[in-house]
């Protein structure tokens, strides 16, 4: 579920990166949801079920452990690739859930896709901007403390 999150941005951005200085970045990286979106099974499922009406039956297998709850640490790709997710949980499983109902009622694959991917470019247009804006914001204020500390000279 990494590419719900804008994991396709983070790992096009980590191919550029690999193109222009490999030997720094072919190490492992991770792409994921934030901390706060860091959520079990059970909790998932219980949050599609709210959108999307189905069962599941509790299966228990004998003499297998699994974690109860698994997290990417994606700290290495934000400080390092400036990457963030595009999509939080909640708006990947809403998404996810409005593919299913529209699909099973009949509109066209295509359609519903399309759809999705305009709002996700959306996003990410609006990321881009308030990427933007901060760069531009930490120069100003770069700049005022530059030119502050010249003024005390």
């Amino acid at each position: 579920m990494a590419t719900c999150y804008g994991g396709v941005k983070g790992y096009l951005r980590l191919a550029e990166q690999l193109y222009f200085n490999s030997e720094k970045f072919s190490e492992a990286w991770n792409f994921g949801p934030n901390k706060e979106d860091c959520k079990d099974v059970g909790w998932v499922l219980s949050e599609f079920r709210k959108q999307w009406d189905f069962s599941v039956s509790d299966v228990q297998q004998n003499n297998v452990y699994e974690s109860e709850m698994l997290k990417l640490d994606i700290s290495k790709a934000i400080k390092e690739l400036k990457w963030k997710p595009i999509l939080s949980l909640n708006e990947a499983i809403h998404l996810t859930s409005e593919w299913y109902r529209k699909k099973f009622s009949g509109e066209y694959s295509e359609n519903i896709l399309l759809d999705q991917i305009n709002l996700y470019e959306q996003k990410y247009m609006e990321s881009i901007t308030d990427e933007y804006s901060e760069n531009i914001l930490c120069d100003q204020i770069n700049l005022y403390e530059q030119e502050y500390m010249e003024s005390l000279r």
